[in-house]
């Protein structure tokens, strides 16, 4: 099991203090080491330790999430560590019903198996339990993150043969990037050495032969060339902990505020943070207070002539920000780190370096806390945050499972995610046009409000996800309601919902999820009516007991095993026990 995986992992190699060139892949230990030094590790070693990877994918059907689509195969690359351990990327291996690892020196395919799967980094974790792969088989030494114009290697098998390739290049760029597997915002190294499809999850190694960064991605643009994307050794570093920790991937932890830069000097007069605007706090009539209402005025003018400072413009209710920061407040530093105008705070004690603050809170784990310096109504205050994963009211990815959905009386019923939204784009569906309408029986032909609850919704507790009908299988009881899709749900019969989870719970008094014979005596519901509301004011009518019998008529007829996924069966088992 996972758990017996990384118990076996050395305290001391976690601290950094096992020498990884003289551990093997197949003993315990991280195998990364993050401290400098001047020894150089063989190449040798790292080229046995990378590894060609195959995958057969069977990627679920968003729009019929019942089923999934044809399965397709891909090639990859990968790095070996120590512990049984291989590095490669997420989206080398999603949904993979069949992955293989060929070793550099030999012809024979092994199979693997993913022990942790991390979109938002784009990394995975796999295990092969086949001691012959193993005999022998070097650690790889992790690196610091390189400076700008340091020569790299990029190790691997792209397309265009069959055999190892390596390329070379500079360090052009480090910055927060958006990772394309799950639009997240993390720390990146780009390079000019080219990274081709079959090149994600390679190593990228330094001059020394240890690994800086793991290849994931590419720019490709008309306009631009040779612009390759490295994950850093410290968010493989981070992966690895998180798991120890936690024996499991959970993610990389949020502030959970929105910014605005605070360059404009007229914005920054409207906020107070102009010289002698910090007013003292209470009790300013004393002496005690003067001095301290001198002291705001002093650190109001210290951080406008450094302009220092961003405005905070959103607080997600769900995480520990909402109980002690506002709308409105400047957050000037975080755990005494100053914050520029312009997001930014020193990277690396480099000169001339600096990052977006937010990778400060990407470094830290679930549930650490962090220190904000906040300027609110022309006083400072300090205000202790502890860090939460977020849970965004879209999802971006499902991970390895397919899309929860739920079908009742033929309407289909699924959670909005982008992987649904990208499905109407690829469909031809326009989200942007604007001259669908908003009424039934002239077309509710666009979707740009989904878009709008993608970009700008938050989840709350009233509102965990948003719950889309996606579509209508037809049925003589849903005869009128044909041809909708992908309309926002905001109540059952005048209740609105949660979740589809909630969704499932309330329905479930009428349909009764768990009667496996649909003639069997009425729900207490029965010859009632469902009445579905939309957004923007549409409403779709069932009769309750038609609803039931359509339910296993249209889920026989189009073989389908049953009207729940597995995750909201799970949900309704559990319901009852309780």
């Amino acid at each position: 099991s996972l758990k017996r995986l990384w118990a076996n992992l050395a305290p001391a190699a976690v601290a950094g203090n096992t020498g990884a060139r003289a551990v093997r892949a197949g003993t315990g230990g991280y195998g990364f080491e993050d401290e400098e030094d001047d020894e150089v590790m063989p190449l040798q070693d790292v080229l046995d330790a990378t590894v060609r990877i195959y995958c057969r994918h069977s990627f679920p059907d968003v729009a019929q999430p019942w089923q999934r689509e044809r399965q397709g195969p891909s090639t990859s690359s990968g790095v070996c560590i120590a512990g049984r351990r291989i590095i490669t990327n997420a989206h080398a291996v999603e949904h993979g019903t069949l992955i293989q690892v060929r070793r550099r020196d030999q012809g024979k395919k092994y199979v693997a198996r993913v022990a942790a799967l991390a979109p938002e980094c784009d990394l995975a974790v796999l295990v092969l339990d086949d001691d012959d792969f193993w005999r022998g088989m070097p650690a790889t030494q992790l690196g610091p993150l390189p400076a700008l114009d340091d020569d790299v290697k990029v190790i691997g098998y792209p397309v265009g043969g069959d055999t190892m390739s390596i390329t070379a290049g500079v360090v052009s760029r480090i910055e927060m990037q958006t990772y394309a597997q799950a639009s997240a915002d993390l720390l990146a190294v780009q390079i000019d050495a080219a990274i081709n499809p079959g090149n994600s999850g390679g190593p990228v190694v330094d001059d020394l032969n240890r690994v800086v960064g793991v290849a994931f991605q590419s720019l490709v643009d008309a306009d631009v060339e040779n612009v390759g994307h490295v994950i850093p050794a410290s968010i493989v570093s981070h992966l690895l902990e998180d798991i120890r920790r936690n024996e499991a991937y959970t993610g990389f932890p949020s502030v959970g505020l929105g910014f605005q830069r605070l360059e404009s000097p007229y914005l920054r007069r409207y906020v107070g943070l102009e010289e002698g605007s910090a007013e003292g706090t209470e009790g300013a009539e004393s002496a005690e207070g003067a001095a301290e209402g001198a002291a705001e005025g002093s650190m109001a003018r210290a951080a406008d002539a450094e302009q220092l400072g961003v405005l905070v413009t959103s607080v997600d209710p769900k995480t520990a920000s909402a109980g002690g920061v506002q709308v409105g407040d400047v957050l000037t530093a975080v755990d005494g780190i100053p914050i520029a105008s312009d997001g930014t705070i020193p990277f690396r004690n480099r000169p001339g370096e600096r990052v977006s603050v937010r990778h400060h809170f990407c470094r830290k784990f679930d549930g650490e806390k962090v220190t904000l310096d906040l300027y609110r109504r022309r006083k400072y205050q300090k205000q202790e945050v502890t860090l939460r994963v977020p849970r965004p009211l879209v999802p971006f990815h499902w991970g390895t499972e397919p899309p929860p959905y739920l079908i009742a009386g033929g309407l289909v019923f699924s959670p909005l995610s982008m992987p649904y939204l990208h499905s109407l784009e690829s469909d031809g569906v326009d989200c942007d046009d604007e001259s669908g309408g908003g009424t039934y029986g002239g077309g509710y032909g666009h979707y740009a409000h989904l878009l709008e609850m993608a970009t700008f919704g938050a989840s709350t507790e009233e509102r965990e996800e948003i719950v889309v009908m996606t579509q209508v299988l037809a049925h003589e009881s849903n005869i009128g309601y044909l041809g909708l899709e992908a309309l926002a749900l905001e109540k059952l019969n005048g209740k609105p919902i949660k979740s589809l989870a909630h969704l499932t719970h309330m329905l479930s008094e009428y349909l009764m999820w768990d009667a496996s014979d649909a003639e069997a005596a009425p729900a207490s519901g029965a010859g009632e009516n469902l009445v579905f509301e939309f957004y923007k004011g549409g409403v779709v009518v069932l009769d309750a007991t038609l609803a039931r019998a359509a339910t296993k008529e249209v889920c026989d007829e189009q073989g389908i095993s049953e009207p729940l996924s597995p995750t909201l069966q799970a949900h309704i088992i559990g319901a009852a026990e309780t």
